[in-house]
């Protein structure tokens, strides 16, 4: 007789609940060991438990070589990423490893599984990419939603929301992180503010490009990093004592710092602006 097969043990049930972001700009719902790194303006960054990483709701200016000459020599701004504007899968591969290099990480595209485009709400070029990649040395797969949108200005906009995880495990985490991107939750209201801000952002940028005097290239440059700074949304904060150097939501890293030192009994901890960090 055929021995009875035994019934797989299940997985217990997880606990999920809505978290409200520190900055009050939207909420979204995590299971149990799932937290929220940092978050600006309805974007967010999550880790998971087991090496899978959410990052949604991200808009980076991107200008085009033209717009980021230096006005004088005609030359590309030392440290600035520039790129025409492309499709997403190109964006992705060609500029997603340069975007990562700038801030010390390492990323590469592998292998694109496949890529399906969808309408763009800002007029783009829009598609869902999963892919295989390398990220900081470790072997990921991803889902993104990648939009590639015209600005003014000799700008465009790359904007991406992403979910991934240690390839192994991509399959049997992608429920999880689909509902929770799905959770995802903004207030309308921050979206207009952003776009607001970010037009704003390029003009003014745009603006300190085309003054031609040599003593304003170093603060062109200071500008750009402080934007991009507010757009990843986290913030260095150091300890003196150590050197150790870790990241905090850059909305929350100065009250951060001030109960650190409180509780330290003098000034061990400090911020460190991102424009001071890339200058070590």
């Amino acid at each position: 007789l055929p021995r009875p097969q035994a019934t797989p043990p299940r997985e217990a049930p997880r606990a999920w609940r809505w978290v409200p972001f520190p900055d009050g700009s939207g909420r979204v719902r995590l299971p149990e060991g799932w937290q929220i790194r940092s978050t600006y303006q309805g974007a967010v960054d999550i880790v998971g438990p087991h090496g899978e990483g959410i990052s949604l709701g991200f808009s980076l200016p991107i200008p085009t070589p033209e717009a980021a000459a230096n006005p004088l020599t005609g030359q590309p701004m030392p440290g600035v990423v520039a790129a025409y504007p492309a499709d997403p899968v190109t964006s992705l591969r060609e500029l997603g490893p340069r975007l990562v290099a700038r801030f010390g990480g390492s990323f590469q595209v592998e292998r694109v599984i496949e890529a399906a485009p969808v309408a763009s709400p800002t007029g783009g070029s829009a598609a869902y990419v999963l892919y295989d990649c390398t990220l900081q040395g470790r072997a990921m797969r991803a889902l993104s939603l990648i939009d590639c949108s015209p600005a003014p200005t000799g700008w465009w906009t790359y904007y991406y929301s992403t979910v991934g995880a240690p390839r192994p495990a991509f399959a049997k985490a992608l429920p999880v992180m689909m509902k929770i991107w799905e959770s995802w939750a903004v207030d309308p209201e921050v979206f207009r503010r952003r776009l607001q801000s970010a037009l704003r952002a390029m003009e003014q940028t745009h603006r300190l490009l085309r003054e031609a005097a040599e003593n304003r290239t170093r603060s062109f440059e200071k500008g750009l990093v402080d934007w991009t700074e507010v757009f990843r949304g986290d913030r260095a904060v150091r300890d003196t004592l150590t050197g150790e150097t870790r990241y905090t939501d850059i909305g929350w890293a100065r009250k951060r710092v001030e109960k650190l030192n409180e509780l330290a009994g003098y000034p061990r901890f400090r911020e460190i602006p991102l424009r001071e960090l890339m200058g070590e």
